[in-house]
């Protein structure tokens, strides 16, 4: 069985994309820390690929402040290692499913009140299967716009707008916003794993925390993603992000937050790879 190509974007700042290979296209990475506070980055990303496929790309948002969440984060990037270094990739469900039951009864163990909450994206043979916990964000978008997944955060405003009680603007601004019913580190967590959708050329995947989506609507993420290079794109992303957490008040939403962001493009035909950038990091946290 051959080994993954794994990479970690884990407690670092890095405010301009990195590029990375991965299956037949390429993913860019930026990864900031809540503008307002001196702790580390809770957030953590996580890559793999087998020659052939499937891939897994992966965002982790660390609850409970602080070392807390850091650990909760660093937990389920562990389990997520460890599953693809002694799984079965040729049956990327099961891989996922176990590596996040068993990253579920880690934080459990660790007593700290701690969680994280997770998007993750499963690629396999031109097709993606979305999972998530909590309110970590994954996108699907076509290249003029259509929305083709968006996950709806686990609490009482995405199940208020995933009923039609609410839309997304109402959404973006009410004071429950950031009420979050299912995560990591919870007895009753569950995982919502979709349905597999094909994957075009020219598609965008987009992966992040909920410092993205607290501070974007979702139709901004859309229009800056869904053509151009990626690169550019995540460059425009984080500095609007960044840039509503800082100004409070100014009639669009704000909510400082850690934030991390991936966007991959399979690459058609007609689209030649960008130069390579140094990867993201290549440190195992199963090791650290």
């Amino acid at each position: 069985m051959s080994r993954p190509d794994i990479h970690f974007l884990f407690a670092e700042e890095r405010a301009e994309p990195g590029i990375l290979d991965f299956l037949d296209g390429e993913v860019v990475a930026a990864s900031l820390r809540d503008p307002e506070k001196t702790g580390a980055n809770e957030d953590g990303a996580f890559l793999a690929s087998w020659p052939g496929g499937p891939g897994l790309l992966a965002v982790v948002d660390g609850m409970g402040g602080g070392p807390s969440g850091e650990k909760a984060s660093r937990l389920v990037l562990k389990a997520l290692e460890e599953a693809c270094l002694n799984g079965d990739p040729d049956r990327p469900r099961d891989l996922v499913l176990s590596a996040l039951d068993r990253a579920n009864a880690a934080i459990l163990e660790l007593g700290l009140g701690a969680g994280a909450t997770l998007a993750l994206a499963e690629i396999h043979r031109g097709r993606m299967r979305s999972y998530h916990v909590g309110d970590a964000h994954l996108l699907l978008t076509g290249q003029r716009g259509k929305v083709r997944r968006l996950t709806i955060a686990h609490g009482p405003t995405g199940y208020a707008v995933e009923a039609g009680l609410m839309d997304e603007e109402e959404a973006l601004f009410h004071e429950d916003r950031h009420i979050v019913s299912n995560h990591l580190g919870n007895e009753d967590m569950r995982v919502e794993m979709a349905t597999p959708v094909g994957i075009r050329p020219r598609d965008r995947l987009l992966l992040a925390s909920d410092g993205l989506f607290d501070n974007l609507h979702v139709e901004e993420i859309v229009q800056t993603v869904r053509c151009g290079p990626p690169r550019k794109a995540l460059e425009t992303l984080v500095a609007s992000a960044r840039t509503r957490m800082q100004r409070p008040g100014s009639g669009e939403p704000s909510k400082p937050d850690d934030l991390t962001v991936l966007l991959y493009r399979p690459r058609g035909p007609r689209l030649s790879p960008s130069r390579p950038s140094p990867a993201p990091s290549l440190q195992s946290v199963a090791s650290s």
